[in-house]
């Protein structure tokens, strides 16, 4: 067994910037039994109708659970959302009413190094970056209480970030090298909210871009300051958003928890004043990376949590508790 299989995330406590301690605690494991697809690459999660939505970054099609216990939900079905065999790069899950979105990265990437081959087709792997427009997508969808597939379409916003004044120079390069890299979303009043992993600008501002899906060109761009993190999930609950941060390439760097008010943080007289606090670090064991996460209970100050990692082998969520700065 994978040593990483059973390991629980360990979480720091951190101090908030009003003098209390909000805070960061494992509360334990849940268990996704069953025939998955990819379940140790799962990058969303969605609670949905009373089922658990699981998304992998790798394949077409996510995986819908039923509870079956405190402990345990048991794969209903296996859902895919390609028409074809390309891979949609799946980076994040939410769900507004009876709808389910699932974002595609919209990212290129360049080939990787492989040690096993030649020193010269390796210089080659080098000036290949791959570009799929089967990840340049958002899809939504919804699910009947069987877990199966009632019905789906879907929009890209490959154009509209080729447009834009601040994003469209990011749209050529490599997601693993500062380019576009869409991981995060959620649904607040009707709106679904990208948060980007990549690019991170100037002053450490990185983008989440607000709009509704069927007018997406209608869109708005605000920005936060994440320490030089780009966003690796975002999840709503009553009082905004909470925002998953880490590295933006394959280096080592910190996870780190903030909420966010969900208001534009680029400072400025007369601008929105955005507000995002830092609650915690986590920490991970291994190379394992927190990928996904999901609201599954909210009491007065305090949030319940499913987290997934990609790099654990078994399938698995932790459960997490997470105290609100006031």
């Amino acid at each position: 067994m994978h040593p990483l299989s059973t390991a629980v995330l360990i979480f720091s406590l951190c101090g908030g910037d009003d003098g209390e301690q909000p805070r960061i605690e494992a509360d334990g494991r849940v268990t996704l039994a069953g025939d998955l697809a990819y379940p140790s690459q799962l990058s969303g999660l969605a609670v949905y109708r009373g089922m658990l939505v699981a998304c992998p970054d790798e394949g077409t099609a996510l995986n819908v659970l039923a509870p079956a216990g405190h402990d345990r939900y048991q794969a209903l079905s296996v859902v895919s959302l390609s028409e074809g065999d390309a891979e949609i790069d799946m980076e994040g899950l939410t769900c507004d009413g009876d709808a389910l979105f699932v974002i595609g990265s919209h990212s290129r990437a360049r080939k990787k190094i492989e040690e096993t081959r030649s020193y010269q087709r390796n210089r080659e792997r080098l000036e290949e970056i791959k570009d799929e427009r089967s990840r340049h997508c958002i899809v939504r969808f919804e699910l009947d209480r069987r877990g199966h597939c009632s019905r789906r379409d879907q929009v890209s916003l490959r154009k509209i970030l080729k447009k834009d004044a601040i994003l469209g120079a990011f749209t050529a390069l490599p997601s693993k090298e500062n380019g576009i890299d869409i991981e995060g979303i959620a649904a607040v009043d009707g709106k679904l909210y990208l948060g980007f992993r990549g690019p991170v600008l100037r002053g450490n501002y990185v983008p989440v871009m607000v709009l509704r899906y069927n007018a997406p060109a209608q869109y708005e761009l605000m920005f936060l300051n994440l320490g030089g993190r780009g966003i690796r999930d975002l999840t709503a609950y009553a009082g905004g958003l909470l925002v998953l941060a880490g590295p933006v390439g394959d280096g080592v760097g910190s996870y780190e928890l903030y909420c966010w008010n969900c208001q534009d943080c680029l400072p400025g007289r007369g601008g929105p004043q955005g507000r995002i606090r830092h609650i915690g670090t986590l920490e991970s064991p291994g190379n394992a990376k927190p990928e996904g996460m999901a609201v599954v209970e909210e009491r007065a100050n305090e949030l319940t949590l499913l987290l997934v990692s990609d790099g654990i082998e078994a399938p698995v969520a932790e459960r997490v508790r997470v105290r609100l700065p006031r």
